[in-house]
Parts: structure tokens; sequence; C-alpha cells
């Protein structure tokens, strides 16, 4: 099929008709979201167990590589919470610290899981696999980040405690056992206790409130820095009485130009397919909902090349992987943006971030706790129990997927579960293409009409194969007891309407012949085979299987017609039932 070209195809193609008005929304949009995407991206990067700033870094370049190759309107791009704690899974598992003789290792090993998921997605996008996607389903998808979201919050409860466990935690469980046994030999603090659940309720209150119309636009996460800031500062809660983790000083500047280690692909490859397969599903969620709103779609395979040649790119510019945000994307929409000129006004705000704040110390007061409820408080939305409901009302089966991939992420891990929910996706849509439905009319006493529904494939070959037999033999019966005089003339002739059949594998195609000349066989009766309503490239691929050669060896012959009308009057015979349906 030739590529057909259109006008989306073309970088930043929403330029062609931009104006002042998109431009005044654009500009109130990015600094809107810029307010946000400052303290989420400094804990981020904190959850990542990277330098604070890194998170700022990440809200520079990748918006703009994005800008130029995106296909969403509305998608902010920057650290999000599933990504930065598989990045911190797998600084911790590879046992990378920052030492006084390296104090970058762990952001080296962080580039070069983004240099090598972007790497991935390129080729995954050069041999349009994108289209892929379709097969995780939004059931693994919703109990994937569910359990993602639980695995987050355990992580953010040592530094609500404000004591320092053990490394090596990964799953929801072992947070909550380093948690434990830290606290055996450790004091937890009241203050950073209460200072976590003040700042997660108030965000969460913020949410959830209806009584006061509070625009989307109201800073609630500044709000709250602010006056953790001022709060530490006034009380000296850093001192030696409280003793308060602060953020401390970030260094300004801009992100350095340095190589991704790349002979780490030993140790790094699982890790970067998982951020590569993860940051995918996170964006291209977050856009696809919001186009369909505005009336456009989004291309899949075009997006994951935007957003694995932003991860490529950025990855040579000490940059942390980074894709788009469901937060940040949800308040750009709600604000009114217009187009990607958003992401350039918030690049150009973080630009002013990290050269002139962090020169003048701004954030140094911030204390930790807050980090942690920011996190708790964005990823609280991932955790919606009103899914599992939905699913366990509408299918039993969707249900047991949801509960499968959500158990997996919080026993086994972010990493391995995803693996455990996207292997289920397949299983589930295997078991579906069981669940298929066929009916038989005996239109004659010497005419079949037999009608299968769903795609043929290995995994069903054998339910169309029995209940094909099954056909036979049942109307075998009936057609001699409708002979007239009882002469028991039998079957002649089996009409196949294919017009609900969507696909055959090449499997399929190739044993497909002795699945049907089998049964006939059985019959002792001279039965013709006339193939309706199927698709052109159906016919192609059993042709290439040589299905008609193989029905002919077996003595039935076999004829192919456009409609089931076509084929019922080629069979000369008077019609006494109706077809079936």
């Amino acid at each position: 099929m030739p590529i057909v070209f259109t006008t989306e195809h073309i970088p930043m193609y929403w330029l062609r008709d931009y104006n002042a008005s998109k431009l005044r929304n654009d500009v109130v949009a990015g600094l809107i979201v810029l307010v946000l995407a400052i303290p989420q991206s400094v804990a981020y990067a904190h959850l990542a167990g990277l330098p604070p700033v890194c998170g700022l870094h990440g809200c520079i370049l990748p918006p703009i590589l994005y800008a130029l190759t995106g296909t969403s309107m509305e998608l902010s791009v920057g650290p999000v919470a599933i990504l930065s704690i598989l990045v911190g899974n797998a600084i911790r598992e590879a046992k990378i610290e920052s030492t006084a003789s390296d104090p970058s290792a762990p952001l080296r090993y962080a580039t070069t899981i983004g240099f090598y998921s972007g790497l991935f997605g390129l080729i995954i996008t050069a041999l349009g696999f994108g289209r892929l996607s379709s097969f995780i389903n939004k059931t693994v998808i919703s109990g994937f980040t569910a359990g993602a979201a639980l695995t987050i919050m355990a992580s953010q409860l040592a530094t609500a405690f404000n004591v320092s466990p053990a490394s090596g935690a990964t799953t929801a469980l072992t947070y909550l056992t380093t948690l434990g046994e830290a606290l055996k030999t450790q004091t937890p603090s009241w203050i950073t206790i209460l200072g976590s659940i003040l700042s997660t309720l108030f965000l969460l209150g913020i949410r959830w409130q209806k009584k006061i119309d509070i625009p989307a636009w109201f800073p609630s996460h500044l709000c709250l820095v602010s006056i953790a800031m001022a709060t530490t500062y006034g009380f000296d809660l850093q001192g030696p009485t409280y003793q308060v983790m602060i953020l401390g000083d970030m260094p300004s500047g801009m992100p350095q130009a340095e190589l991704p280690e790349f002979g780490q692909i030993g140790t790094v490859w699982s890790s970067a397919l998982l951020v590569t397969i993860v940051g995918f599903m996170e964006a291209y969620s977050s856009g696809v909902r919001i186009a369909l709103k505005r009336g456009y779609t989004l291309q899949p395979n075009r997006e994951l090349g935007g957003i694995s040649f932003m991860n490529f790119v950025s990855s040579f510019f000490s940059t942390m992987p980074t894709t788009g945000s469901f937060s940040r994307t949800a308040l750009n929409y709600d604000v009114g943006v217009s187009t990607q000129v958003s992401a350039l006004v918030q690049a150009s705000g973080m630009i002013f971030t990290v050269l002139v704040l962090n020169r003048y110390s701004v954030f140094y007061y911030l204390p930790k706790f807050v980090l942690a409820g920011i996190i708790i408080a964005a990823v609280s939305k991932l955790l919606d129990y009103h899914e599992c409901t939905r699913f366990w009302h509408l299918d039993k089966t969707d249900f047991f997927v949801w509960c499968v991939a959500f158990v997996a992420t919080v026993v086994l891990g972010v990493d391995i579960g995803l693996g455990v929910a996207i292997g289920v996706s397949l299983l589930s849509i295997s078991y579906r293409t069981t669940l298929t439905r066929h009916g038989w009319q005996l239109i004659n006493p010497t005419l079949l009409l037999f009608k299968f529904h769903g795609p043929i494939f290995f995994t069903n070959l054998n339910t169309f194969a029995s209940s094909f037999a099954s056909a036979l033999h049942e109307s075998q019966y009936l057609s001699f007891l409708d002979s007239p005089g009882g002469t028991r003339i039998g079957l002649h002739k089996c009409i196949l309407d294919m017009s609900a059949v969507t696909d055959v594998d090449s499997q399929a195609a190739e044993a497909l012949a002795l699945c049907i000349v089998e049964p006939i066989k059985r019959t002792d009766c001279r039965i013709a085979l006339y193939i309706a309503d199927m698709q052109t490239e159906t016919i192609t691929r059993l042709i290439a299987a040589e299905f008609e050669q193989t029905c002919e060896q077996h003595g039935v012959a076999v004829s192919f017609f456009s409609t089931v009308a076509d084929a019922i009057a080629a069979s000369n015979l008077k019609i006494t039932h109706y077809p079936i349906q």
C-alpha cells in the first residue's frame, strides 16, 4: 500500500494558520503549566534519585524537540512519576551511587537509559510497529498504572517520616519492609509526617472540593511551595532542633553536553525498553483523549517517533528520560492551549528558572516532605478504584486482567509488572479470539449456508473446524429428512459466508482447507464449496497457501463469489428457508 502524506506529516504543521489569538492562548497556558512543572519536576528528579536540578533540565530541551516532531497540540512533556520510578529502580539495582570522585554517575546512567530508549523507539518507529500499541488494551494500562501509583506512594513514605531506609527497594512491599526496619533504629519526625499529610491534603482538597469555583489556572503548587518555604525559614525547621531535610542549593546553568555511556547497553537495555514502552503509552494515552475532544486524531507511529527522538537527542545534554504528563497535559487543555508554542513558552520560563532563580537560591528552603506530598497527590489520580469496579460490572475477563496487572506491579515491581501486564493483555486477546460465533441454515435440502463470525487465527482454528463439522453433520441429517419422497439426496453444495471474517492469519490459511474438506469427506457426499463475500487480502492469502489445490485434491470443487446472493443464484436451486443473519 503506498504511503499517503498529509499536512500532519510536516513538522510544526499547525503554524500554517497561526494568529495573535492563538499566541495569547499559548503564552498564558505555557506560563500556567510552568508554575506546575517547576515543583513537580524537582519532585520527580528526587523520586528518580537524581539531583533536583535534573528535573528542571528535563523541561527545557524535551518540550522544544517534541514541538518540532509531535502531533499533539496539547501534550506537555517533561519528567513524570512512572518513568522516574523506573529510572530510579534501574539506578538502585545497578548500585550506581554518587561519590565525591564521580558525583554525576547516576545522571550518566539515567541519560544512557534515555539514549537507548530513544534509539529503540526510533527503530520500532522505522519498522512501523507503533500501531502495535493497540494490543495493549486500556484494562492492562489501568491496572499497571494503579499498581505503579501505589509503588510510588510507598517509595515516598521514608521522606514523609524523615528516615533513611536501606537502599535496594524496588517494589511496594520492599519499600514498606525497609521503612519498617528503619523505624526500629531511627526516630521519625512528627513535623515531616504532619507536613506531608497537610501538603497532600491541600493539593487533593483543591482538586476535589466542589463548593468554591476555583479556576484551573490557580497556582496551588506555587502557593504550597511558598508557604512551606516561608514556614521552614521562619521557624528554622532545618536547624538542629527539628532537622527537617530541605532542598538546598540547586546549581544554576543550562544542562551540559555529555555523551551517554554507550558501552552500558548490556546493563540498561531492559530498563531502556521499559522506558520506551511506558513513556509512549503514557504520552499517547494523555494526548489521544484530548485530541478526540478537539476533533483530530493522533498518529501512534508518529507519536512514538516524536517521543523517541526527543529522548534520543536530550540524552546528549545530561537530561533524564521524559514523556508526556497526564496532569500537565490536562491543565494545558483546561486553560485553553492552542498549539505547541506553549511548550516553547514553558521551556523559556524554565531557562529563566535555572539561570536566574537558581542563582539566587529561591528554592533553598523547600522541605523535602513537600516534594513527597506533591508526588503522592499527583499519582493519586492514577490509583482509580472506580475503573476496577467498572470492569467488574462490564466484563469479568477485563476485571481479572486488571487485577493481575495491578497485583503483579505491586508485588513484583514496576518493571516486571509491566511485562506481566503486557503478557496478560496478549493472552486475553488470544482468549477472546476463541470466543467466536457461528450459524448455519439449510436453505434447500441440498444447499447449506454456513457463517462464521470473527477472525480465523491459529488460536481459534479448532473452534472453526469443530463448528463447521457440527453444522455439516446436523444439516446432513436434516437434508435426508427434508428430501422429497424420502429419496435421501443429501447435501450437494455448501456456501461459506465469510462477510464476518475480518482476517485469516498465515497459519490458519495453510490449515483451513483440511479443516473444511475432512468434515465434507465424512459426509460421504460430493459437495461443492462456494466461498462468498471474502476480503480480497484474505483470498490472496488463501491462494498463496494453495487452498484451492488442496481442496480439489480431496475432491472438493471451490468457487469464489462476491456476495452470498451470487452464490445462491449460481446454485440454481429453489430457496425454501431464509438465510442466516
